[in-house]
């Protein structure tokens, strides 16, 4: 597929997604809105299920770009985490529409994709919390608790935390400044239960 015509239909196909949804997104839409035939289209993508899974892939493609710029020099968790959000914030300026099909595949139900979907998505959580935990410092960490249960409390808190912004985003699914500035008063609190205090104080 020429790259043009690639851009143009991924770019149609994840605005009609993510306008409409599975169920009630229209092919006749895309091709309208990429300008191509529907021969053109149905050339590539037989069926609406399989350009939905393509698109998929190719948004986690795009946002796991985030972990090439993870610096591992950084040991600090909590530096590391503040960083790699900056990183995403970036991305997703350039990549817009990546980022909000990404959001409408979150809340997704259709049955005909969902058990897919939720597998795929899950499989890229693990993926990414394997990147953002490597190389840590964890002696940071307090001696009176145990290391792995803070990581998953860390796990579930940032899990909670990405789902209740989704679903106050309305409309307008755009990660903002304000939302970093609130997770990273959540992440003052737990560096606060999990490490130690600096020698001295």
């Amino acid at each position: 597929m020429a790259l043009e015509k690639q851009e143009r239909i991924i770019n149609a196909a994840m605005k009609e997604f993510t306008a409409s949804g599975y169920k009630k997104a229209s092919t006749n839409m895309i091709i309208s809105e990429a300008d191509i035939s529907k021969g053109s289209l149905f050339k590539y993508f037989h069926h609406k299920k399989g350009m939905y899974f393509f698109l998929l892939d190719y948004a986690v493609s795009v946002v796991e770009t985030i972990y090439s710029e993870i610096d591992y020099s950084e040991t600090d968790l909590f530096d590391r985490l503040s960083r790699i959000g900056r990183i995403k914030f970036r991305i997703q300026q350039a990549h817009p529409q990546v980022f909000e099909f990404l959001l409408s595949a979150h809340e997704e139900k259709a049955e005909e994709i969902r058990k897919e979907k939720e597998h795929k998505m899950a499989a890229v959580r693990e993926r990414g919390f394997s990147f953002v935990y490597e190389g840590i410092d964890f002696s940071k960490f307090r001696d009176d608790i145990d290391t792995g249960k803070a990581v998953e409390i860390l796990n579930w808190s940032m899990t909670g935390f990405a789902e209740q912004e989704i679903r106050q985003m309305g409309d307008e699914k755009k990660i903002t400044e304000e939302q970093f500035t609130k997770w990273e008063e959540y992440a003052a609190l737990l560096r606060k239960c999990f490490y130690k205090e600096p020698s001295g104080e």
